[in-house]
């Protein structure tokens, strides 16, 4: 069958192990690294709020994605002439809305809940977060 075809050729494959130099005849080390990317970010929501959270006084949207994925968007507008018809003497202004990404982190991590929090005399709300193993976390995102 296929999959003990498969289990005989590793069985037979052999790995030897090799030193491998660079231009100046130094050995360089061949232990392996790991780089952890995501090439598709999730796509589905499990949480979101809204608020001020990057003091730009503007409303904000935070998500969080699976995987642990948080995203904040601002919800920025502009209304634009409609210069099309020029035939009427009434100029249509069309409203736009759209939301732009501020900032995005991975946690790598299970996120279980989340809250915004504006403490009195707060210019921007703060976040809240729960993860799986029990801990609580408070967000403050400065800038934006």
């Amino acid at each position: 069958s296929h999959r003990s075809a498969i289990l005989t050729f590793y069985q037979k494959a052999k790995f030897i192990p090799f030193d491998m130099t660079n231009q100046n005849g130094k050995n360089i080390s061949t232990d392996l690294k790991l780089l952890d990317l995501t090439l598709k970010h999730a796509g589905a929501i499990q949480f979101s709020c809204i608020g001020d959270f990057t003091g730009q006084s503007a409303q904000e949207v935070i998500l969080v994605r699976p995987g642990g994925a948080i995203e904040v968007y601002r919800i920025e507008s502009s209304t634009a002439g409609n210069d099309e018809n020029d035939d009427s003497d009434e100029d249509e202004e069309e409203q736009r809305t759209w939301l732009k990404l501020v900032l995005r982190t991975e946690t790598r991590s299970t996120l279980r809940c989340m809250e915004t929090v504006r403490l009195s005399g707060e210019k921007r709300d703060l976040v809240l977060i729960g993860s799986d193993s029990g801990t609580v976390s408070i967000l403050d995102f400065l800038g934006g």
